[in-house]
């Protein structure tokens, strides 16, 4: 009776000590820790981050994954879904990306945030879908003023042309040409 008890109160320790460690782990992850995660997912239901998309992006209406939509809130969709591991850039930067929730087929978006979870860059990988969608990829990237730094750019092209973008096409040939289909906006 006496070793029941014991190992019971040693199976309730190791799962409180497990659960605290899970809790801390999430907890550790907000808009202004991006280091801290292990997914843009937590990143996009804060409020915080959706007001740095909103800013840094704007309220100029694009075509991407739907038609005429504000850009935070394409960006925010693509962000929203299924994400990869987020990629520590150097310099205290930090690419996290991932698709638009049920349409992973080549659609995607990524952001790149500094350290203290400032937006510095925001990518989309889309078929520009207005009345229907183009049946050719693009590429479209949004940089802004002092922080429009070549690194930037080349970390969202490297992850718009990369394997794990490539790897949702369900036909490569949708890519043909891409680079005439890529566009660097230059926000104020």
């Amino acid at each position: 009776m006496r070793n029941a008890i014991l190992r019971a109160l040693v199976l309730m320790a190791a799962l409180a000590c497990s659960s605290h460690a899970v809790a801390m782990s999430t907890a550790a992850c907000t808009a202004t820790k991006p280091a801290h995660c292990t997914s843009v997912n937590p990143l996009v239901w804060s409020v915080t981050f959706r007001q740095r998309i909103g800013h840094f992006l704007g309220d100029a209406k694009v075509s991407y994954f739907q038609a005429d939509r504000p850009l935070a809130s394409q960006a925010l969709l693509g962000l929203g879904g299924p994400p990869d591991p987020p990629v520590a850039l150097g310099g205290g930067r930090y690419l996290f990306s991932a698709c638009p929730p049920h349409d992973c087929g080549g659609n995607a978006a990524a952001t790149i945030l500094d350290g203290s979870g400032r937006v510095l860059a925001v990518g989309f990988s889309s078929f520009h879908c207005s009345d229907g969608c183009e049946s050719e990829r693009y590429v479209d990237l949004y940089v802004r003023g002092p922080q429009a730094d070549a690194s930037l750019v080349a970390a969202l092209k490297a992850w718009a042309t990369g394997p794990r973008v490539r790897s949702l096409l369900a036909d490569p040939g949708v890519d043909e040409a891409l680079g005439e289909r890529t566009a660097i906006h230059l926000l104020r």
